[in-house]
């Protein structure tokens, strides 16, 4: 109420002056206060355009904009802010923290690393530079970021997930496989820790044991499509094509664009010598972007064409 009433007060100002920047910018902050970032915004910068320009402003309408999600304006803010302040822990954190958002994590490091130049034990800007080198393919980078986050916070389970996976890219499934154990120890219930281990045991031949992984996980998420179709590769392994078919199928109900699932369907089909609708299933894949489905319709697929 208080605030509304602020908010006509000013505007009766501007109605008789309105090149009065300051009055622009405290209606502003009232709409701010009422929630209406986007009020909040075009009074902020008609308060710029009318040549107040301070720390103040850009960070308030920076606010305003990450609130409503422009992100890449809000970056431009924050820049500024920079521009005139020099620089703080807090804001090149928030500016690396929307660039991450925006997935431009190559831009995000260097916000981030400047922000532990100011407090090198800041947990957060540890944690999202490190995912930013796995984005980014930097993995080596990535490990030794998540293991000093796992230093300051030893108890949260997705930190460890997140180096295993890290870890996993690099080819170190041994030293994967001892992080997701320490996900899992902390919360015995994570699917996508399950599955990450079982995607460990298949990449190093352990398909009992990654069948194991592959169920808890489908137990602890029901809709878990990547672990239906991953356990159909190790049942498809073994020999069980009829159990994997199933399994693929279950993951193309959860999602009936999922591509690798059709194409290894289809050759689950096709091992059990039913052409015809493993072509089905290559042709679906193909027009989901799964490229290697065109070397198999080549290969078994000249007397089955598509159906429409």
């Amino acid at each position: 109420e208080k605030n509304n009433k602020a908010i006509e007060d000013l505007s009766r100002v501007i109605e008789i002056d309105s090149s009065l920047s300051e009055a622009y910018f405290l209606r502003g902050a009232s709409h701010r206060e009422t929630g209406n970032e986007e009020q909040a915004v075009t009074d902020y910068s008609k308060a710029l355009e009318l040549g107040m320009e301070n720390q103040d402003i850009y960070e308030q309408r920076g606010e305003a904009l990450s609130n409503l999600k422009n992100y890449r304006k809000a970056i431009e803010d924050y820049g500024k802010l920079i521009e005139l302040t020099g620089g703080s822990k807090e804001l090149y954190y928030q500016r690396g923290y929307l660039r991450f958002l925006l997935e431009d994590y190559k831009e995000a490091i260097p916000d981030f690393t400047e922000c532990l130049s100011y407090d090198e034990q800041n947990r957060d800007a540890l944690y999202y530079r490190a995912h930013c080198y796995s984005e980014t393919g930097d993995y080596e980078k990535a490990v030794a970021d998540f293991s000093r986050v796992t230093k300051l916070d030893p108890e949260t389970p997705k930190v460890w997930l997140n180096m295993g996976l890290a870890q996993m890219h690099l080819g170190k499934f041994k030293a994967a496989k001892s992080t997701l154990e320490e996900a899992i120890n902390l919360d015995e219930n994570y699917a996508k820790a399950y599955f990450l281990m079982g995607l460990v045991h298949s990449k190093t031949k352990n398909t009992t044991e990654a069948l194991e992984n592959y169920s808890i996980a489908i137990e602890n998420n029901s809709e878990y499509a990547r672990a239906y179709n991953y356990r159909g590769l190790a049942k498809g392994e073994q020999g069980r094509h009829q159990e994997a078919i199933e399994d693929y199928s279950k993951a193309l109900s959860i999602d009936s664009t999922y591509a690798m699932a059709y194409y290894n369907r289809g050759i689950s089909k096709v091992s059990r010598n039913n052409f015809a609708n493993g072509c089905q299933d290559f042709y679906k894949a193909l027009d989901y972007g799964f490229d290697k489905a065109e070397k198999m319709i080549e290969t078994y697929c000249g007397n089955h064409p598509r159906k429409e």
